[in-house]
């Protein structure tokens, strides 16, 4: 007796289900990776972030895959019961895939400060390695998933219950308190310098819109003093990342001149900021 393959609805279940184990393993290894590289004590509240925002990536990329399959399952010659090698396959691809650009990120940014030329001989070689490690693992991922899926029921690869298990996961994580950090030393005040006093205070990655002194909803201080001072409405910054952004802040100089251009590197010697300069 012939047996039809699994369904259109079969397939797209557990390539998404795959996705979702995909994209959680990546964010827990960057989150694991996060927290290992952490000076300051590292909250679990980083995992669930990791675990869910990669899920959901995952999820995407896995409905992705799976229209493809159940798109080709009659070329394909999907048999009954490849529900669970769909489930794996879209796993392993869902971690190649998104594991490429966020490697390639941590590796040009924790490991090279920024400052690899990925289109140089050594920047090949590098991404030649990456995709070598990630094809590796796609394989491992596939060939090990399986082997456990086969003593487990096939429910698992449904649609509903990977999900549910990562969604657990990363509320229990949440949950969590953070461990306490070392205390840091007292902060030792010398004599009073003869400039005048100066509070400079410098947000990251904070929309402009946000502190609007016309509606200051969300930030009320920061508006009652935008109001009663001076704002710029023109202002530009001369980067788009931090360093050389606060450096020409602290300095009133351009990228180019104070030479904070990449993590390794800080100010030229040769370049005062405005606190030596009061």
């Amino acid at each position: 007796m012939k047996t039809s393959g699994p369904g259109f609805a079969s397939c797209i279940g557990a390539s998404a289900a795959g996705g979702v184990l995909g994209g959680a393993i990546l964010g827990a290894a960057e989150s694991v990776w996060v927290i290992c590289r952490s000076a300051t004590a590292a909250e679990p509240s980083v995992a669930a972030f990791g675990l869910a925002l990669y899920s959901c990536a995952g999820l995407v990329f896995g409905l992705g895959i799976g229209l493809a399959i159940a798109a080709s399952r009659k070329v394909l010659r999907l048999r009954e019961g490849t529900r669970g090698g769909i489930y794996t396959v879209a796993a392993g691809l869902v971690l190649a895939l998104m594991g490429y650009p966020v490697a390639k990120f941590i590796v040009g940014r924790d490991l090279f400060m920024e400052r690899l030329v990925w289109s140089s001989l050594k920047g090949l070689a590098i991404q030649a390695c990456i995709l070598a490690a990630l094809t590796a693992l796609f394989f491992a991922l596939v060939i090990g998933l399986r082997r456990v899926l086969d003593r487990l029921p096939d429910p698992f690869t449904g649609p509903l219950t990977t999900p549910a298990v990562i969604a657990v996961l990363a509320g229990v994580l949440h949950l969590v308190p953070a461990r306490g950090g070392e205390t840091p030393p007292p902060v030792r005040i010398g004599p009073a310098a003869r400039g005048p006093d100066i509070i400079l205070v410098m947000v990251d990655t904070l929309r402009h819109d946000v502190t609007d002194p016309m509606q200051g909803n969300l930030t009320p201080n920061l508006a009652r003093l935008a109001r009663s001072g001076v704002t710029f409405e023109n202002a530009r910054a001369h980067s788009s990342w931090t360093r050389p952004s606060v450096a020409t802040v602290l300095s009133g100089r351009y990228p180019s001149s104070h030479g904070a251009m990449f993590k390794a590197e800080g100010l030229a010697d040769d370049v005062d900021t405005i606190a030596e300069q009061l």
